[in-house]
């Protein structure tokens, strides 16, 4: 039977937060020197704690900078949606954006925090956002996160940013996030993930301080499965755009005839209804890869 204790030994909005402990001795990184740090394994009942957090860090008159990262379906979306539902019950489709562009209006219209109505507003910015792929990326991101950072701030919102890794973010704009939290597979099991809180340091890099290891499991709800609906919609008229444009690239009979294989596979999974999430699993693609494969047309 899993152990129950207590997060820490400090009251957090008022409560203290009961979870599952499935280890104390997990290695989450090393110092310089090779030291290990370890911390413990929680149990989903974690999410409960961070959420209490991340309101009173509201009611401290904060906003929060939320950074997921991790390798494609490890679940960062799954977390970050998570949360945002948890402290935003109600959340509408529109708060989760696919486009920096869409998620700077969105915050735009956003009403700002009100604790004492137990209100406390909420957006995800999904990774599978294609701005995040353009040549460019960094250098137009650093003026639209300085404008985002803004409203966030005035409004006192919560912002989940899904990134495939943290250098995406330009490093001025990295160091203001407040919660990194980064999923990976453990022994090809989805549902871990390494929560790291920020510790600011006035004579150079903030240390992201390991605070805790915890699993989750995958969503199964209507918001979920609407939200992936949209995903793949996005995708696919985005690839098929983008297909337009492409040059062929040549390749021997052997490889050409094996690529025809894979794709009429794909597509037959697609018009059978099988996700993109689904597929990558299956294939190891990115969903813009599965999507691209599925709307090329047949040879």
């Amino acid at each position: 039977m899993m152990n129950e204790v207590f997060v820490d030994e400090n009251l957090v909005h008022g409560k203290q937060v009961k979870v599952g402990l499935i280890s104390d001795n997990f290695r989450a990184q090393s110092t310089q020197d090779g030291t290990p740090i370890k911390v413990c394994i929680y149990d989903e009942r974690f999410l409960d704690y961070l959420t209490l957090r991340f309101k009173q860090h509201v009611e401290n008159r904060y906003d929060n900078k939320v950074l997921f990262t991790g390798m494609s379906g490890t679940g960062k979306t799954t977390v970050a949606e998570t949360i945002a539902q948890r402290m935003f019950p109600g959340m509408p489709q529109e708060n989760v954006c696919f486009r920096l562009s869409d998620f700077t209006k969105r915050l735009h219209a956003m009403k700002p925090a009100r604790p004492q109505d137990d209100y406390y507003p909420a957006a995800v910015l999904d990774e599978s956002g294609v701005d995040l792929f353009s040549h460019d990326w960094q250098k137009r991101s650093v003026k639209e996160f300085n404008m985002i950072f803004q409203i966030i701030r005035k409004k006192f919102l919560t912002t989940l940013f899904c990134l495939p890794h943290r250098d995406l973010l330009e490093a001025g704009i990295r160091n203001q996030m407040h919660w990194w939290f980064n999923t990976k597979a453990m022994h090809e099991y989805r549902g871990f993930c390494v929560a790291r809180e920020v510790c600011p340091n006035e004579w150079g890099n903030p240390w992201w301080r390991p605070l805790a290891a915890f699993t989750f499991d995958e969503l199964d709800t209507p918001f979920w499965h609407e939200y992936e609906e949209r995903k793949d919609r996005f995708i696919d008229d985005f690839m098929a755009e983008k297909a337009k444009n492409e040059q062929p690239i040549k390749m021997s009979a052997r490889a050409t005839k094996l690529m025809e294989q894979r794709d009429a596979a794909i597509r037959g999974l697609r018009k059978a209804g099988v996700t993109l999430r689904d597929i990558e699993k299956m294939t190891g693609l990115d969903d813009a890869g599965v999507s691209r494969i599925s709307n090329k047309p047949a040879p």
